[in-house]
C-alpha cells in the first residue's frame, strides 16, 4: 500500500537569532501555573494516496497550515505550497482534519494556538508503483 509519510517543521531548521535577556526580570515575571502546557498531537492520521496520483506514480508534499482549537481539534487547514500544485493537497486536508491535539493551556484556560504548520509527504513504497 502506498504511504504518506507525516513530518513537522525540525526545530534545528527554524533560526530566530540572538536573544537579549532583561538582568533585571525576576522569576515573578515568569509566572506559570503547574497546569499549563503547550499544544501536543495525539492523533495524526495517514492520508489517503488519491487514486489519480498512484495510477501516474506521482509523488510530494503539501504543507498546511491551521489552528488547533480549544479542544484539540484541527480548524481552517489552508495549503501554504505543494509539489505538485493541487493534486495532493485535498487528501492532505482530510488528513488533518481528522488529527487531534491535547491543547495548549496557559492560566489553567485551554486556548487556540493559529499559524501550525505541518508537512505531508506522499511517497510510493518500493514495489508499489504502476508500470
Amino acid at each position: 500500500m502506498p504511504q504518506a509519510k507525516l513530518e513537522a517543521p525540525s526545530a534545528n531548521a527554524v533560526s530566530i537569532g540572538p536573544m537579549t535577556v532583561d538582568a533585571r526580570l525576576t522569576a515573578e515575571g515568569f509566572r506559570l501555573s503547574a497546569s499549563d502546557s503547550e499544544y501536543l498531537p495525539i492523533v495524526k492520521v495517514e492520508p489517503l494516496y488519491p487514486a489519480r496520483a498512484l495510477s501516474r506514480n506521482l509523488e510530494g508534499w503539501v504543507l498546511l497550515e491551521f489552528t488547533v482549537t480549544e479542544t484539540g481539534a484541527v480548524s481552517g487547514p489552508r495549503v501554504l505550497d505543494a509539489d505538485p500544485p493541487e493534486v495532493f493537497d485535498q487528501a492532505a486536508i482530510n488528513a488533518v482534519l481528522r488529527f487531534k491535539y491535547r491543547p495548549r493551556v496557559e492560566n489553567g484556560m485551554p486556548i487556540a494556538v493559529p499559524g501550525v504548520q505541518h508537512l505531508i509527504t506522499f511517497k510510493i513504497e518500493e514495489g508499489k508503483r504502476r508500470r
